[in-house]
């Protein structure tokens, strides 16, 4: 398995996001919703982590809110 990036909320959100769904692409996770989600939240650090804490939601609803917070391109997803 290719282990994904941490995010901490420091760091550009669009190369964390690319870089995230890629390793979901590589060990197979995509398009399991429920496992991209468990594997996304996992993934995150300090800030980032806050955002999702009470949150276990799908993958897409999960990486929304990320992306509303942190800001980045909402035209990437994987099917």
């Amino acid at each position: 398995h290719h282990h994904p990036p941490t995010y901490d909320g420091k760091t550009d959100f669009r190369e964390f996001r690319a870089i995230f769904e890629d390793c979901c692409l590589v060990n197979h996770w995509a398009p399991d919703q429920e496992v991209m989600g468990t594997w996304l939240r996992m993934c995150l650090r300090g800030s980032a982590r806050s955002v999702l804490v009470s949150y276990k939601d799908s993958y897409d609803v999960l990486m929304e809110r990320l992306e509303q917070h942190y800001g980045g391109d909402m035209t990437r997803h994987i099917y």
